[in-house]
C-alpha cells in the first residue's frame, strides 16, 4: 500500500491533471454484485453461485473455478461491468491493473481458467493467467518462466491499450513483456474478469484492480510512476 501511495504522489506532484481517474474498481472485501458489477456464468459454470466463485478477504479477492469440468462449450463465469459507450473512443488511452496469484490451476488447452479484458470503441484487449502462462486475447500464450517470472507468486500485471493505433503494451512487475495488435469486437463496451472458458479453470487471488482511461498525455507520467513505486518496493 506504501508504495501505491509513494506513485500516486508522484503523478500528483507532476501537476496533478496527471492522474487517471479509474471507471472501474473492484474492492477485495465484499462480492462483485454488491459493488455494481453483474455476476453472469454459462456453459459449465451456469448455476453456479457468486458466493461459491468469489470468495472476499481483507487484502485479496478470490476467485475459484477448480473441478468444473473441461470441454470446449461456450462457458464462463464471472463479473462484467458495463461501463458505457462514452467511457471509451477512438483515441483512448486504456489501462487495466491488477496484483494477482495463481494459487492452481488446470488447463486442457486455453489458459484462460482466469482473466479479465476491456472492450468498448469496436476494440477488445485482454489476458488470462495459468500457473505457468499469460495468454492473450489473440490466444498467443507465452511461457511465465521465459519471462522470468511464476504467477505463483504475487505480482503486478498491466494492460495498456492504445484505440488510436489498435495495439497493447503487456507489463509484469513493470518490465514489458510483450506489444501487439489488439482484437475487433463489437459487443457493449464493458469490463469482465473471471474465467472466460470451458477450457481451463483456476483458483486466484486478485487485489488493486482497476481499469483506467488517462489522457494520452498522462501515459508517460504514468509509467515513470510505477518505475517509482517498484524501485522503492526492491529497497
Amino acid at each position: 500500500m506504501k508504495t501505491r501511495l509513494l506513485a500516486l504522489a508522484a503523478l500528483a506532484a507532476c501537476g496533478g491533471t496527471a492522474l487517471a481517474t479509474p471507471i472501474v474498481t473492484i474492492q477485495t472485501n465484499s462480492l462483485p454484485s454488491e459493488q455494481g458489477w453483474s455476476y453472469q456464468t454459462n456453459g459449465l459454470h451456469a448455476g453456479t453461485a457468486e458466493v461459491n466463485a468469489f470468495t472476499p478477504g481483507a487484502s485479496s479477492l478470490t476467485i475459484n473455478t477448480m473441478g468444473a469440468g473441461l470441454n470446449l462449450t461456450s462457458s464462463f463465469l464471472g463479473a462484467r461491468n458495463f461501463i458505457g459507450e462514452s467511457a471509451i473512443n477512438s483515441t483512448s488511452v486504456v489501462t487495466i491493473a491488477m496484483r494477482a496469484r495463481v494459487v492452481s490451476s488446470e488447463v486442457s488447452l486455453y489458459h484462460y481458467g482466469f482473466g479479465t479484458s476491456v472492450q468498448g470503441g469496436n476494440r477488445w484487449m485482454g489476458f488470462g493467467l495459468s500457473t505457468t502462462a499469460i495468454t492473450y486475447t489473440d490466444l498467443e500464450v507465452q511461457n511465465a518462466a521465459s519471462l522470468g517470472f511464476s504467477p505463483t507468486q504475487w505480482n503486478d500485471y498491466r494492460m495498456v491499450g492504445n484505440w488510436a493505433t489498435g495495439t497493447f503494451q503487456m507489463f509484469v512487475n513493470n518490465q514489458l513483456v510483450r506489444t501487439a495488435n489488439m482484437g475487433w469486437q463489437s459487443m457493449d463496451a464493458n469490463v469482465f474478469i473471471g474465467d472466460s472458458t470451458g477450457t481451463a479453470n483456476a483458483n486466484v487471488q486478485f487485489s488493486d484492480f482497476a481499469v483506467s482511461v488517462p489522457s494520452p498525455a498522462s501515459a508517460g507520467v504514468l509509467s515513470g510512476a510505477g518505475l517509482l513505486a517498484m524501485r522503492r518496493r526492491r529497497k
